[in-house]
């Protein structure tokens, strides 16, 4: 993402209004997130969400949570969505006409994140125990995040196209015409993830992760730490998103430590 090309736009109160009227009037919940659970180990994991979860080997969680699944619908309006990218001043960038109407559903499986080390109030702050304009503890070097679910599953009708779709989003955060030409053609838009990684805030590198290709993610900038990491793969159908401070070497450590 050129986070440049979006200056001008998120203080747009109609681009706003334009984007809330899409979302409130067009998705409908088919399952209720409910609030995360605490949970004893591994086993009461495993259990809840349908999958071997794996832990740090040899640690124990200073908390372990359940977090239910979620999944919603949205009806596609063309010339909604159009008005969003006229607004924020795409215009040329137009959306295919086979976009409208067409129901795409979203479904996010259930899953667990576990925190080890001090991890300050986190903990209790996803209990909701603190409130929102609560004083965050951030905790120190040793708190380390482990998010494991399923790989999100998202339906379309057969007759609707991701690529070109996909032309105009990548237009739109950056990139011309002729790369995001070229690079939809390379992607199979029903099976992968896109990480949004926004250019000069943040640095981004593929390297190997216990036999799989993971993405390690770094923060830029004045406020960023320039010691933490997120590290992301995908084994055998299950994401993996750890979040830690240290070098490289350190954040592959954390990986291969799961059983």
């Amino acid at each position: 993402i050129n986070a440049a090309n979006m200056k001008g736009t998120q203080d747009s109160q109609v681009l706003n209004q334009a984007v809330s009227h899409v979302m409130s009037n067009d998705v409908s919940v088919t399952q209720a997130p409910q609030e995360p659970r605490l949970i004893a180990d591994a086993g009461t994991a495993s259990r809840l969400t349908g999958f071997p979860v794996k832990l740090l080997a040899d640690q124990t969680p200073s908390a372990l949570f359940f977090e239910s699944g979620e999944g919603a619908q949205m009806r596609l309006d063309r010339d909604r969505l159009q008005s969003i990218l006229d607004e924020a001043g795409r215009g040329d960038l137009q959306i295919p006409d086979s976009v409208d109407g067409a129901i795409v559903g979203i479904r996010i499986p259930a899953g667990i994140l576990a925190l080890y080390g001090d991890c300050g109030n986190r903990a209790a702050r996803i209990q909701g125990q603190v409130q929102a304009n609560g004083q965050v503890e951030e905790g120190d070097a040793t708190c380390v995040s482990l998010l494991e679910l399923p790989s999100p599953e998202v339906s379309a009708p057969q007759q609707l196209n991701p690529g070109p779709i996909a032309q105009v989003a990548l237009q739109f955060f950056g990139m011309s015409p002729n790369d995001a030409a070229n690079f939809t053609q390379t992607v199979d838009w029903t099976t992968t993830l896109v990480l949004p990684v926004a250019r000069g805030e943040s640095t981004y590198e593929q390297l190997p992760v216990n036999g799989n290709e993971g993405v390690l993610l770094r923060g830029k900038g004045p406020k960023a730490s320039a010691a933490y990491y997120t590290l992301m793969w995908v084994d055998n159908g299950i994401v993996y998103c750890v979040n830690g401070t240290g070098d490289d070497t350190a954040a592959l450590s954390v990986a291969s430590q799961l059983e």
